[in-house]
């Protein structure tokens, strides 16, 4: 199946992603259907489904996962996979991984931004494919047993941050990264390692309201306080 998609898509490289970490991770381009692809594998590295991107601008939805008529397209069977609560992507490599190591692991929202940090050298990265955690999610990464820097997206939103940084702390050691632009994948290497190595405790994070979002935070840790 791998094989039917095994084609650089020439919108990542226009973005500045390399061949060699593109066909790492088996990301392709389906060309019946104009979509970046990426694989979706569990947490043993079995291949479950795929996800699609749309490759060009106005396709709807801008993110698919594969079901049945993208399978049929090719004449192959489909997989059923169709809920992406159940896998953290790259977290098969980071789990085999961390079981010799000690190292940080770095969770981000996406594909693209998981892709980015590893090119530019931090090889311990997972994505949630999304802004929100299931439980499921939350328990596999308890289970690695890492120190946890939550690199989410900076959005207009950020609930998810917060609540996130929440549940994993009672468990883990969580480190909030803060850096100035929207998402990672627009970082240079050295503003990453920055953000990283400054990258404040949920505990100090908490005590103070990150840049630009005071009054977020503030409502957020009054209602926490409320609540208990």
């Amino acid at each position: 199946i791998l094989g039917l998609f095994d084609f650089a898509p020439r919108q990542m490289l226009l973005w500045g992603f390399q061949k060699k970490v593109l066909r790492q991770f088996n990301v392709g381009y389906d060309t019946k259907h104009d979509r970046i692809t990426f694989p979706l594998r569990d947490y043993t590295g079995q291949l479950v489904g795929f996800s699609g991107r749309a490759a060009r601008d106005g396709m709807v939805p801008r993110f698919k996962f594969y079901t049945k008529p993208e399978y049929e397209a090719w004449g192959l069977p489909a997989t059923g996979f169709e809920d992406k609560s159940h896998i953290i992507w790259n977290y098969d490599q980071v789990r085999a991984a961390s079981a010799f190591s000690d190292t940080p692991v770095i969770v981000v929202e996406g594909f693209k931004a998981c892709l980015w940090l590893y090119q530019c050298g931090f090889t311990s990265v997972v994505a949630l494919l999304g802004s929100s955690m299931s439980h499921t999610q939350q328990r596999l990464l308890e289970r690695l047993g890492s120190k946890l820097y939550l690199m989410l997206d900076n959005d207009g939103g950020g609930q998810h941050k917060y609540e996130m940084a929440r549940s994993l702390s009672q468990s883990c050691k969580v480190h909030i990264p803060e850096y100035p632009t929207r998402q990672p994948d627009t970082l240079t290497p050295e503003q990453i390692t920055e953000a990283i190595d400054s990258a404040p405790s949920y505990l100090s994070w908490t005590a103070r309201a990150p840049i630009g979002q005071p009054d977020l935070v503030k409502a957020y840790l009054r209602r926490q306080k409320n609540n208990s």
